[in-house]
């Protein structure tokens, strides 16, 4: 009887899903054609940096502080967040906190006349219009294959399920840091037809300077003095949330380090903000040399503090060979990971040490001079074709001023 009950259960939920996808995607087309009758509010910016409106971080939180430090006054700039409680202080600097996937959401993004996004393209319900301007500044360089990527319920908070594809090209501009993001990524993988901008991610200008104010953020927050050396371990995300990506000895690692290059050295470890797995133990274990960042909220001060990369297939590497020092791929994974998402490019042609257990992450590092990892870093930038300047912000900014005042 017990088996019956839960197969009519399985059945109903089936239809209630199906169906719940037939509704939710009248909704929207519904929505978003009368979307189309709101009129543009000129001057007013609308910005999200996260799918679920978590944080307030990354290019699109650059070019924020850009217009509010060089266009005084001339933006409405509004943010979508999960919470706005949470980003009291940015109402102090004259930014509108929005709730995310609220009518007052559905409102602002599309009576936004430029709209802002790190995300592959706008939430399904942000209306591309001919007068209006819709920037994707990426999330990171996709190293990684997109072409199997979905947009599910998760992300956007709607049933139906939509490729990775179909919100790109609800762009007009996308942001480019290298050659591969361009051709390979924009053009070839996702069919982006739209204007790119070969300038650089505003997100990393900062990596043209000589990062001693994020450095010295780290170090106080961490406690760390001037003379601690720091490995960065920042895995990307796994699905099934495994950890053996993060299960090395942390002693033996630090050792080898101080051994090879000197100096005292400290690990900080920081896992993807959707990962759910559990590192208590590691904390534990290696305590006298392990600190956990995951909960650090800037992760371009975590690159400019860090010596040196331990990263497996996660974008930030891209970031932090802007640095010009050294990056280790530790991936125990590599095969699966190749057989299940893929990658645009195979980790063979990144030019990077990589290694798939402990000892041969050690012998990487003590086969290696400082300098020929940090060379490695300056070879990888080449083969992607960087197009990095230090001055990606200004250049979006301009961007956006110039078409406002056009369409006004």
């Amino acid at each position: 009887m017990r088996t019956r009950i839960e197969t009519l259960v399985k059945k109903v939920n089936r239809i209630a899903y199906r169906w719940g996808r037939f509704v939710a995607k009248g909704v929207t087309i519904a929505l978003s054609q009368s979307a189309r009758l709101i009129p543009i509010e000129p001057n007013r910016i609308v910005c999200i940096s996260h799918i679920q409106g978590l944080q307030c971080a990354d290019s699109p939180m650059c070019i924020t502080q850009y217009l509010l430090d060089h266009y005084k006054g001339d933006f409405e700039i509004c943010w979508l967040v999960k919470d706005p409680r949470r980003f009291k202080e940015l109402e102090d600097k004259g930014i509108r906190l929005v709730k995310f996937k609220t009518l007052s959401d559905f409102y602002y993004s599309n009576t936004a006349q430029v709209f802002i996004s790190n995300l592959f393209g706008p939430p399904p319900w942000v209306v591309k219009r001919k007068n209006k301007m819709i920037v994707e500044t990426t999330h990171g360089v996709a190293y990684k294959s997109l072409r199997s990527s979905k947009v599910s319920s998760f992300e956007v908070g709607f049933p139906e399920i939509k490729s990775a594809s179909w919100k790109i090209n609800g762009a007009t501009l996308c942001l480019s840091g290298n050659r591969i993001c361009s051709e390979d990524v924009y053009r070839n993988e996702l069919g982006y037809r739209g204007e790119i901008l070969e300038e650089g991610l505003p997100r990393n200008d900062v990596f043209f300077t000589d990062g001693r104010k994020q450095d010295a953020r780290v170090r106080e927050c961490f406690s760390l003095d001037d003379e601690c050396r720091i490995v960065l371990m920042m895995p990307t995300w796994r699905k099934d949330h495994s950890r053996e990506n993060i299960e090395i000895d942390y002693h033996a690692l630090v050792h080898a380090l101080e051994e090879l290059y000197g100096g005292k050295w400290t690990v900080l470890l920081r896992l993807h903000h959707l990962s759910k797995v559990d590192i208590s133990d590691i904390m534990d274990t290696y305590s006298d040399c392990v600190l956990n960042a995951t909960d650090y909220p800037v992760v371009q001060d975590l690159l400019c503090a860090g010596d040196l990369l331990i990263t497996d297939y996660s974008s930030v590497m891209w970031d932090f060979a802007l640095r010009e020092r050294p990056i280790l791929i530790f991936a125990p994974d590599g095969e699966e990971y190749r057989q299940g998402r893929g990658f645009n490019v195979p980790p063979e042609e990144w030019g990077l040490v990589t290694s798939s257990t402990q000892s041969e992450l050690l012998d990487g590092i003590r086969s290696h001079s400082y300098e020929e990892l940090c060379e490695a870093s300056r070879a990888h930038l080449k083969r992607f074709g960087s197009c990095e300047t230090g001055h990606a912000t200004e250049a979006v900014c301009k961007r956006i001023a110039s078409f406002c005042r056009t369409e006004d």
